[in-house]
């Protein structure tokens, strides 16, 4: 019963509305503004063209250029571990660090539309603290599964966080 109600509530705002811009219009006596009977309104049949147009396909090919590699880092008790997501078989990998942080950088070669091949080198910088990091000991490995793996100990004499 609240639909039917709310149905005749929606018809008689519908109608003071129209009301009240036939009533203003009339005042206005505008003839640039004729208002149609409503009749003629519910009579006139629309046609509708659509136009054919071909459908984009979205590309399921990976484009590794343009891809931004998952990064996890986890610290443990005595290392920290950093996970990147890289085709490491394929790409050279370097780690670099300073003060404050850790860059990890891949060199990334693709052939462009043109068919001529693109090498760039792909950054990520990671917040970590190498203060803290013995990075004389750190090892990396690139595993089957396509995950570049960093494994950085800590200092001994460092408080955990």
């Amino acid at each position: 019963m609240g639909d039917f109600e709310e149905a005749i509530r929606n018809i008689d705002v519908y109608c003071r509305v129209l009301a009240k811009k036939i009533i203003d219009a009339e005042k206005e006596e505008d003839t640039s503004t004729m208002i149609e009977p409503i009749e003629d309104l519910l009579r006139r049949k629309y046609i509708v063209q659509k136009e054919e147009t071909k459908p984009v396909e979205p590309s399921f090919i990976p484009l590794p250029h343009l891809e931004t590699p998952l990064v996890d880092v986890f610290e443990e008790e005595d290392r920290f571990k950093v996970l990147m997501q890289c085709h490491c078989r394929d790409q050279k990998v370097t780690v670099h660090t300073d003060a404050d942080s850790m860059e990890i950088c891949k060199k990334e070669c693709y052939t462009d539309s043109q068919g001529s091949q693109v090498c760039s080198d792909n950054c990520q910088r990671l917040d970590i603290p190498v203060e803290r990091l013995r990075i004389e000991k750190m090892s990396s490995k690139c595993s089957k599964n396509e995950v570049f793996e960093i494994d950085i100990p800590k200092k001994i004499d460092s408080p955990t966080s």
